[in-house]
This record gives C-alpha cells, sequence and structure tokens, in this order.
C-alpha cells in the first residue's frame, strides 16, 4: 500500500561518531512505559497515593536551610502586560548583557511568577497543613526543582549564593561575596555569565519525583525544567529584564559549588538574567 505522503526531515544527521552518542537514544528506551512495566509502575504510584505519610511528604516539596540569614523578597505587579504581549516579545539574550545591577523587586518578581507559591488551600487530610499551589505545573505536584540565585549585582542585596525558600518568598544566603571568577571556570557561556546580574543555578531533588515515579520520573523532572524556564523568559520579558537559559556548564562542578551531592541533588539548567544592552 502506498503511502500517502513522505515524512521529511530537515534534521536527520548522522552524529553517531562515537557510542557515547547512543546514549541519549538508551536513557529513551528505559523510561518508555509499556504493556510489560505498566503494572509495576501503577501498583508502585497506587501504593504511594494510599500512604498518608507519603503525601504529607509529597505535600512538602520544598527545601530550606535552617539557620541561614534570610532577606525577605518583594513581588511587583506584573499588571503592565498581557500574556499576548509577553510571548510576543519574548526573546533569548544571545550577547553580553551592560553589566548594570537590576532591582530587588524584579529579582523578586522574576522567581515568584516563575516558581513561587501563588494561593494555598488548607489540607482536608492532615489538619494545619496548607497544600500550596505553584506558578510552574509540576508531574503529580511534587516540585522536584529548587534555584540558586548566584548574584553579581542586585540593588540592595549583597553578592554571593542564595537559595530561594519558596514558600516564604525569601533567599537564604549561603555564601557571601562574590563568586564571579568561580563561575566563569565552570560554564562555557563566558560573555553572557560574566555581564549577568543574576545566574541562577536549577537542580533537581531526584527522589522527590522517583520515589513516585520510578523510571518514568526522570522524564517528568525534564518536563518540570522545561516549564520553569518558559516561566522565567515571560516573566522576565514582562519585567523589561534580558534572560537566555544557559546549557553549557560543567555540571559536577557546579554542583559542587552550590555544595550539593551531584546524585540525590543535580544541576539541571542554569539561567542568567541581566539588563539588556
Amino acid at each position: 500500500m502506498t503511502k500517502p505522503f513522505d515524512a521529511v526531515s530537515y534534521s536527520l544527521v548522522d552524529f553517531f561518531e562515537t557510542d557515547d552518542n547512543v546514549d541519549s537514544y538508551v536513557y529513551h528506551e528505559s523510561t518508555k512505559v509499556t504493556r510489560r512495566n505498566y503494572g509495576e509502575l501503577s501498583r508502585r504510584n497506587d501504593s504511594m497515593m494510599a500512604d498518608p505519610q507519603f503525601m504529607l511528604m509529597t505535600s512538602r516539596g520544598w527545601k530550606t536551610y535552617s539557620g541561614a540569614e534570610r532577606v525577605p523578597l518583594p513581588i511587583p505587579s506584573l499588571d503592565n502586560i498581557s500574556l499576548g504581549e509577553a510571548i510576543r516579545r519574548r526573546k533569548s539574550q544571545t550577547t553580553a548583557y551592560s553589566g548594570a545591577p537590576i532591582t530587588l523587586d524584579e529579582l523578586g518578581g522574576l522567581l515568584h511568577y516563575s516558581y513561587g507559591a501563588i494561593r494555598y488551600i488548607e489540607s482536608k487530610t492532615f489538619n494545619g497543613e496548607r497544600l500550596y499551589f505553584r506558578a510552574a505545573a509540576s508531574a503529580g505536584g511534587l516540585y522536584p526543582l529548587e534555584i540558586y540565585p548566584i548574584v553579581f549585582g542586585v540593588d540592595g542585596l549583597a553578592p554571593g549564593i542564595y537559595h530561594y525558600s519558596v514558600i516564604a518568598h525569601e533567599l537564604e544566603r549561603l555564601r557571601q561575596g562574590s563568586v564571579l571568577d568561580e563561575v566563569l571556570r565552570v560554564t562555557t557561556y563566558y560573555d553572557l555569565a560574566r555581564t549577568s546580574s543574576v545566574l541562577f543555578a536549577i537542580t533537581a531533588v531526584f527522589p522527590r519525583n522517583m520515589s513516585k515515579y520510578l523510571f518514568r520520573g526522570y522524564r517528568f523532572i525534564c518536563h518540570d525544567v522545561g516549564v520553569l524556564l518558559q516561566n522565567l523568559y515571560l516573566a522576565g520579558t514582562g519585567l523589561g529584564l534580558g534572560t537566555c537559559a544557559i546549557g553549557g556548564f560543567f555540571d559536577n562542578e557546579v554542583g559542587r559549588l552550590l555544595e550539593v551531592d551531584n546524585v540525590d541533588e543535580n544541576v539541571m539548567m542554569l539561567f542568567s538574567i541581566g539588563k539588556p544592552v
């Protein structure tokens, strides 16, 4: 039987120069849901959903650093721009930023509108517990991602490495002092990193997701990263900031800079923010 049309791809490039390139195909195959493994995945999901302690744990999908100095963040309005206009104007910053600092308002707005807690409801199952809704969708509402703002130039905020405390909408200071030289050694996007006001290191806490979804969980984590990046681009556009995701970095070296273990918590992406030229 003759096909009604021929499928054509303009990106079919023979790139298998080494065996290492096959790993992406192995990953995809190993995270597929099939007739054979669906039962295991379904039983795991059902048992977790029936476990009250698991449900309580997953309702607290965030990390905090007790004892860290905290910096409250403002939440500016984004009423000046529509979603349609933000989508039309969105553009990745592909050249160096101006190097000018951004404001604490802009930093707070970017975090809140991309991954912040936007509302909550009182739990009907656990007395005194609140269930928080975020600005980003997440598979199963598990929210495996964490954001570490690496600050170079923000008015009223000392340079250093911070962690975003999402429920309190605060920064937790992990290390004070400029780490620009260290950052430039761990990324291949020198000009963007050198001139940015803030660099977000986005990590994923794997057990938070894979404890429920097993092998499929890693694929969901990657989906979550994409949702967060889109929110960052749109919120950045609304705030008049230049933004660009950075995939060129040495994963474990960035992880060591953040002092995460690079096993259960891994760096997934960097995201640069600055004033456009």
